[in-house]
């Protein structure tokens, strides 16, 4: 199976610049397993601005379970290239089939899969309608990649949020990349804890919840109060208190870099990214589990 390209020009319901389904990326997922989008603003250079995004389960937004990458963002539900195109943002929007078989999975260590991904978009933009030539290498550079990943923010819906972590956790020790931010549109799957664990240790995590965020919505909702009592703990201070509590001491790391939104209020946020910056809020609002993406989408834009 070829890659598969989509330009305004070739498919008049296909947003610009450029959208391709690459043959393959990930082993064992099926032919033209991964959506690549360039907006009009993506103007290819040595450094990238990535934007990776796990799809949830298709079945309770109106889709198939034999659904690919390709039927996901032409549904009317998930319009996510037209999106991050309105937002004119110099990015390239990533999005793997993931595998369903006993949860969403994305079967691919997250090292692997962005050195293919950024390998496959340098080789793709030295032709039409790019034209790159890429970059001239230091002599010290000789032996790396003509294009590196500058920032790299994931971005997850519903059961989807279990791969995000998964792969947050694994670049930790990464060289090729570090997340400098997760969102999850109704995905709080997983250890409430692992993210409390991994805000602490710098990254920013913004979580968008309903009471529709799952199929146990008792369990799902019991999740975000877990992470929120954790985060809680902070108020006591890193002092006597982080004695008694060794939460106290991780959650005063990790709650300014968290901020939780309960999409029906968002005004009742928990703000995080506390003072220089202030804290950050939402005035949109759903109540639906399948629309927080795309509800909140174009302010989360604005991280890059």
């Amino acid at each position: 199976m070829p890659d598969i390209e989509e330009s305004p020009g070739t498919n008049s319901k296909a947003p610009s610049k450029l959208t391709v389904y690459p043959a393959s990326i990930v082993k064992n997922h099926g032919a033209n397993d991964v959506g690549i989008y360039f907006p009009d603003a993506y103007i290819p250079s040595g450094t990238l601005d990535l934007l990776v995004y796990f799809h949830g389960l298709p079945t309770p937004c109106g889709g198939s379970n034999s659904d690919t990458i390709r039927d996901i963002w032409r549904s009317s539900t998930f319009p996510l290239r037209e999106m991050v195109n309105k937002s004119k943002k110099n990015v390239v929007l990533v999005a793997p089939r993931l595998n369903l078989d006993g949860g969403l999975k994305l079967d691919m260590g997250a090292d692997d899969f962005l050195s293919k991904v950024v390998g496959f978009i340098a080789a793709r933009v030295t032709k039409d309608p790019f034209k790159w030539h890429g970059a001239e290498p230091t002599d010290d550079q000789k032996s790396d990649p003509v294009m590196h990943i500058r920032n790299l923010v994931l971005a997850a819906h519903s059961g989807g949020g279990s791969p995000m972590l998964k792969m947050a956790q694994e670049l930790k020790a990464s060289k090729l990349a570090k997340v400098r931010e997760c969102w999850g549109f109704d995905s709080m799957y997983g250890s409430p804890s692992a993210w409390v664990d991994w805000a602490a240790a710098g990254g920013k995590y913004f979580l968008f919840w309903t009471a529709e965020g799952a199929n146990d919505s008792k369990k799902y909702g019991s999740n975000v109060t877990t992470m929120r009592g954790i985060l809680a703990k902070a108020n006591g201070g890193a002092g006597s208190n982080a004695t008694k509590d060794p939460d106290a001491s991780r959650a005063s790391l990790a709650a300014p870099n968290v901020v939780i939104t309960y999409a029906p209020r968002p005004t009742d946020a928990a703000k995080g990214f506390m003072p220089p910056g202030g804290g950050r809020t939402f005035k949109s609002s759903t109540e639906n589990h399948c629309d927080v993406p795309t509800t909140y989408w174009g302010d989360m834009m604005g991280s890059f």
